[in-house]
């Protein structure tokens, strides 16, 4: 899920983004529910000042042989249901073809979200076709089904960076987050400001399971104004066994 914001002149910026649990494998790609990792990660992009702006999607290496593949009709309905209510939602394809990594924007049609809402789609059949409960008029003929990419527009991108850190581990990957990461990771960089090493998303999502919603809210608030309480930096430094 990527989180960011609307620039003023209408592009979209990503500033960070949570990786839910997933199980992955060369040809398929299964989202696993963690709602309240999820809800934890909305309360902290919230508080930082974001909101989700849309997703990535790690491509397989079968379908990153082919050129032409963009999304199958299963991921654009996933990509229907994981946009909720957000009013702007990009897509990012990342993936490897011939050793050399690429990332691909996307958007979706307001027609595609509209039929989804509708529930108008059926279960695909098909990979690279979206069957429809009535049909569709399509390039001046009624049709049963439409391919993906009459839903898909490529959108540019350009590159940037934010001042968020990136030191700790990210969740739900092979290398798990602990406690020890967060020793480490003071311990590292003495005398550093405590609030300035915090300013990690995935840290601070980490952090969210030690803390009720409201005082999770104020720690994260802490973090964004670079001014962490005497009772915070005694709680971070708890669970970093520094005490």
């Amino acid at each position: 899920i990527l989180y960011g914001l609307k620039r003023d002149d209408g592009t979209i910026q990503v500033d960070f983004i949570y990786e839910p649990p997933q199980e992955n494998s060369a040809t398929d790609i299964l989202l696993l529910n963690n709602q309240q990792q999820q809800k934890s990660a909305d309360l902290v992009a919230s508080t930082l000042g974001y909101k989700k702006v849309g997703c990535i999607i790690g491509q397989t290496v079968d379908d990153c042989e082919d050129e032409e593949f963009i999304m199958t009709a299963q991921q654009l309905l996933m990509i229907a249901d994981l946009r909720g209510d957000a009013e702007d939602f990009i897509i990012l394809c990342s993936g490897s073809r011939d050793g050399t990594g690429f990332v691909e924007a996307f958007e979706l049609t307001d027609q595609f979200y509209d039929l989804y809402k509708r529930r108008y789609f059926l279960p695909p059949k098909d990979e690279f076709f979206l069957q429809v409960k009535l049909p569709l008029w399509i390039e001046a003929k009624e049709e049963n089904e439409a391919e993906v990419e009459f839903f898909i527009v490529p959108v540019p991108l350009k590159q940037w960076r934010n001042e968020f850190r990136s030191d700790f581990p990210v969740e739900n990957r092979r290398v798990e987050q602990t406690a020890g990461f967060v020793k480490e990771l003071i311990q590292k960089q003495p005398g550093a400001d405590l609030a300035s090493l915090m300013n990690d998303f995935h840290l601070l999502l980490f952090l969210s399971t030690y803390f009720g919603e409201s005082d999770l809210v104020n720690f994260v608030t802490e973090v964004k104004e670079n001014q962490l309480s005497e009772g915070n930096q005694l709680i971070i430094k708890g669970i970093a066994g520094l005490i």
